[in-house]
C-alpha cells in the first residue's frame, strides 16, 4: 500500500491526478483521486503501447488487455497486432543471438528464451483468435 500512495503522490505532483479530501462522520477524511486530462492521455498512450519483454506479458500486458477490452475495444485488434509484431521481432533476435553464440551453455540459454517467447507468441495468436473471432488470422 505504501508504494501505491507514493505513486499517487508522484502522479499528483506530475498533474496526472488531482485529489480531494472527503470528510467522513466517524473516520478520518479520505482522499479521492481523479485523473486529469493529461493523466487520461498518458494512460491511453500507455494502454496501446505493446510491452517490450516476454516477462512483462504476465502482469503489464494482461492489465493493458483488461483495460482495452473495457474502455476502448476498437483499439484491441491494432494493440494485439502490435504486440504480436514485437514478440516476432524478439523471437528473431533471440534466434540470431543463438546462432552466433560460441558458447554451448549460452546457446542453451538462448534456446530457453526462444521457447518462452515462441510460446507467448503462440498464446497471443490464440488469444487474438478467441477475442476477435470475426477477424481472419494469418
Amino acid at each position: 500500500m505504501s508504494q501505491v500512495y507514493a505513486l499517487l503522490k508522484r502522479m499528483e505532483h506530475d498533474t496526472m491526478v488531482v485529489s480531494q479530501e472527503k470528510r467522513q462522520k466517524t473516520r478520518p477524511p479520505k482522499k479521492i483521486f481523479t485523473l486529469t486530462p493529461q493523466g487520461k492521455d498518458t494512460f491511453l498512450q500507455w494502454l496501446v503501447t505493446p510491452v517490450d519483454h516476454v516477462r512483462d506479458m504476465r502482469i503489464e500486458f494482461m492489465a493493458k488487455l483488461f483495460f482495452i477490452k473495457k474502455l476502448c475495444q476498437k483499439e484491441c485488434p491494432a494493440f494485439l497486432d502490435s504486440q504480436i509484431a514485437v514478440l516476432e521481432e524478439k523471437v528473431q533476435g533471440i534466434e540470431r543471438s543463438k546462432e552466433t553464440s560460441a558458447d554451448e551453455f549460452q546457446a542453451i540459454l538462448y534456446s530457453f528464451k526462444a521457447s518462452q517467447a515462441t510460446a507467448a507468441l503462440e498464446w497471443l495468436r490464440r488469444c487474438k483468435a478467441s477475442l476477435l473471432p470475426h477477424n481472419k488470422q494469418e
